[in-house]
Order: structure tokens, then C-alpha cells, then sequence
């Protein structure tokens, strides 16, 4: 899914998009579904979708680090336009709404605990993953390791 063109490497904007899923707000997304539905849906079609997601996309973490002109995400000085949004989240969202026809709020919680789960387990064997008694486990020292992203360094 996270990779619409086939080309084996996920773009600026392919992962921006997913950042997108994975940190909007519950709340916001409850009142967007809202918004975007037309004629008192409950569900959303892969237009309505769209729209919400690319109208939210700075509404994350993410998306105000890059609004924000004093953060320099990257040295690289990552960039996209705005036709390079569009196509991805078009893209991206024709996978998602491949098999059906619309969305439902409680579908895409249901996707995005799948995303993250995934997320999960990947992070977890990213590190020297061993087993003992039966169980998978890993050094506390790579526990704290994979923590360290939540500190609040702000407060440095």
C-alpha cells in the first residue's frame, strides 16, 4: 500500500502521507469524517478521503515541523509540491478504496492500529531480539534505545 508506484522505495511524499494517517488526532479525524461526508454519510468515498487527508496533512507533529521555517527537518532540504501531494495521496488512496467503495471511521482506526501493530513488530526485531523461555525478548538496553524518541527535547 505505502508504495503506489511499484518502484520499490517509498518517496517524500509517500511517507508524508503515512505520517499523515499515523498521527492525526482521533478527535479531528471524528469531526473531519464529519465534514467531508456529503449528505449525511456516515462513510467516506475515496474522494472524500482524499480531500480530508491532504487537507490535514500539517495537522500532525510532522506537518508543523515542516511549516515551521526555523526546523530543519533535513540537510537535504526535502521537497515536494503541492501537484506531488495530490498524486500521491490520489494514488495511495485508490489502493486503499481498491475493493470497496467507501470508509467507514471505524474502518480506518481498524487500518491504522493494523499500520502501527506492523510498525511495531518491525521496530521490535530491529533490535537483538533473542528468546529465552520461550519468549522473544530484547536487552533493556535496547529498550531504552528505542524509547529515546519520546523524550521532550524541548526541555534540553
Amino acid at each position: 500500500m505505502a508504495d503506489p508506484n511499484g518502484d520499490g522505495s517509498i518517496s517524500f511524499t509517500e511517507f508524508f502521507f503515512f505520517i499523515t494517517i499515523l498521527q492525526l488526532p482521533d478527535p479531528l479525524l471524528k469531526e473531519s469524517f464529519e465534514l467531508h461526508c456529503k449528505d449525511g454519510c456516515k462513510d467516506l468515498n475515496a474522494d472524500e478521503f482524499s480531500k480530508m487527508l491532504y487537507d490535514h496533512r500539517y495537522n500532525t507533529k510532522y506537518g508543523k515541523k515542516l511549516q515551521d521555517k526555523k526546523t530543519i527537518i533535513d540537510s537535504r532540504n526535502v521537497r515536494a509540491t503541492e501537484e506531488d501531494f495530490r498524486a500521491t495521496n490520489k494514488d495511495i488512496t485508490a489502493r486503499i478504496f481498491a475493493k470497496k467503495p467507501t470508509l467507514s471511521l471505524h474502518e480506518f482506526f481498524l487500518m491504522r492500529d493494523k499500520m502501527q501493530e506492523q510498525l511495531w513488530h518491525y521496530e521490535f526485531y530491529q533490535y537483538d531480539v533473542e528468546e529465552i523461555d520461550g519468549k522473544l525478548v530484547i536487552p533493556m538496553s535496547e529498550f531504552c534505545k528505542s524509547n529515546m524518541i519520546f523524550l521532550p527535547y524541548s526541555t534540553f
